[in-house]
């Protein structure tokens, strides 16, 4: 029977306390993402759909994108900076092309909710404005 020598113990004790240490300073020191914190915060559909009505009722406008990003057009001004210059609203990106359910009902949510505050066109109208102001900064 082969017996496990005291350096081998030391070594997986200092490997535990070292990766230990290391998770502790992550979820101390390092902030989530919005997109992090939504998916802590949205774990069912219906508790996403409340947690936008929380939101907005604080005044925190975010809405959640998937995908890659829209990269056919030399773009200075993009949709979400009008978002959020002209609405207070932030885009958050999602963190993968495949979105997270009780996420889109968080985001469904918000979009009724903020077309009720802006009128069913502010998306529409954000898409315009940055398209005008492309093509005057282009020029």
């Amino acid at each position: 029977m082969k017996l496990i020598n005291s350096n081998s113990i030391l070594s997986i004790g200092s490997t535990i306390i070292l990766t230990a240490s290391i998770l502790i300073y992550w979820f101390l020191f390092i902030p989530l993402t919005p997109i992090q914190v939504l998916y802590l915060k949205c774990t069912n559909c219906t508790i996403g759909k409340e947690q936008a009505i929380t939101d907005f009722k604080k005044g925190t406008y975010q809405i959640v994108t998937w995908g890659l990003p829209d990269t056919r057009y030399d773009t200075i001004v993009y949709p979400s900076d009008i978002l959020e210059s002209d609405y207070k609203i932030k885009t958050i990106r999602g963190n993968n092309c495949v979105s997270y359910y009780a996420i889109d009902c968080y985001t469904i949510k918000m979009y009724q909710l903020l077309s009720v505050k802006y009128g069913n066109d502010f998306v529409g109208a954000s898409h315009r404005k940055a398209y005008q102001l492309n093509n005057v900064l282009k020029h």
